[in-house]
């Protein structure tokens, strides 16, 4: 499932730098069979959170699918985190979706 356009993150530029690209991501977890949006989240550690997932047993890692964002300063990935929660609404995601709308599960 691709992200819309005016979900994407719209970077602003940047000068050229020898610094590495800042380290925080966004990633979507998707479930494997029906392609449903589970999850967004952000990250300053991509692949230490995807096995957090997997420890604790919230997905099995061959059950999802993960798409990220990469390469995001803080402030962007916190934003776009934010922004791609309200509108795309993972079914997982409590956070940021008005208890009025959360399904009975959650609340």
């Amino acid at each position: 499932m691709a992200i819309p356009p005016k979900l994407a993150l719209q970077r602003m530029s940047r000068p050229m730098s020898s610094l590495p690209p800042p380290p925080w991501s966004v990633y979507r977890i998707y479930d494997q069979r029906t392609d449903e949006l589970l999850y967004v989240g952000c990250t300053n550690n991509l692949k230490r959170r995807k096995r957090e997932h997997h420890d604790n047993y919230i997905y099995r890692l061959d059950a999802v699918r993960y798409e990220a964002d990469q390469g995001l300063g803080e402030f962007e990935a916190l934003r776009l985190e934010r922004v791609q929660i309200r509108e795309l609404r993972p079914r997982d995601n409590q956070r940021l979706v008005p208890k009025r709308d959360r399904p009975e599960w959650l609340t």
